[in-house]
């Protein structure tokens, strides 16, 4: 059996893990990525993002809200996870905006 210095362990977790990893602004884009500020519920947008950010991630990594489908987000997560993270009504109406908003905005080309 081989082994690995701690170094070389370090390097292989490395190279493991990198490709889980994803960037803020991909897994919850900011909002004037995928809202006018015109838009009459930007406000309740960025609230959204906020609380994504903030409830969500503080158990969760952040995780591309497109790799769960929206039927998902609502019949699944959202009723489930509101509770866990004690977020009021308004709050969970805000988090879905957002969430329907990024699942609805497409998809950037990769450069």
């Amino acid at each position: 059996m081989k082994t690995f210095s701690p170094p070389n362990l370090l390097a292989l977790l490395t190279v493991a893990l990198l490709p889980s990893c994803v960037s803020i602004e991909v897994a919850a884009p900011p909002v004037p990525v995928i809202a006018s500020p015109t838009q009459g519920n930007y406000a309740q947008l960025c609230a959204g993002r906020e609380l994504y950010l903030g409830k969500c991630t503080k158990c969760h990594s952040a995780e591309p809200i497109k790799n769960t489908t929206l039927a998902d987000w609502k019949d699944d997560v959202m009723p489930t996870m509101a509770k866990k993270a004690k977020i009021s009504a308004a709050e969970e109406a805000s988090l879905m905006a957002y969430i329907t908003t990024v699942s609805n905005a497409p998809t950037p080309p990769k450069p």
